[in-house]
């Protein structure tokens, strides 16, 4: 042994379809660490891409790469919970979310907050979420913000 010391958190890999600013979705690997900093146990997806950081590590056909939130359009995870986000939702509203790049996007958005909070403006406006959470087609869908230019609420 050479006496330095390998200073890496595990994280666990989660298998996503990413969509980047100019680029067609591909099969992108995102690392979750096995603390979260607002509760008991490991980072949930959500707090991945709403937390402060500016750059995400991912991996695309094995090479690693760090990408910038701000060129990530959408992305899709497995499962409709979010990699086990067993907390609960306050609602969830339907809605059609037209996408900058002409993607048009329906299902129910998840609303965890309080009634008088819970419209789809609300969830769209709140400044401490950059990525909000849609699920659809069996899958969860987290969607930039920035490149939704148009919302049509089913209420």
């Amino acid at each position: 042994m050479d006496g330095t010391m390998d200073y890496r958190v595990p994280k666990a890999e989660l298998p996503v379809l990413l969509a980047l600013a100019g680029t067609k979705p591909a099969d992108y690997i995102v690392y979750l660490s096995p603390f979260s900093d607002r509760h008991d146990g490991a980072e949930k997806i959500d707090e991945y891409l709403n937390d402060s950081r500016l750059f995400l590590p991912v991996s695309l056909a094995g090479v690693r790469q760090i990408v910038s939130k701000d060129q990530m359009i959408w992305m899709r995870t497995p499962a409709p919970d979010g990699r086990g986000d067993e907390r609960m939702v306050g609602s969830q509203k339907r809605a059609v979310l037209e996408m900058s790049d002409g993607t048009r996007m329906e299902g129910d958005l998840r609303i965890d907050r309080p009634d008088y909070q819970s419209r789809v403006s609300d969830v769209l406006n709140d400044v401490k979420e950059r990525f909000v959470r849609m699920d659809r087609d069996g899958a969860a869908y987290f969607l930039n913000k920035s490149y939704i230019r148009l919302a049509l609420p089913a209420d």
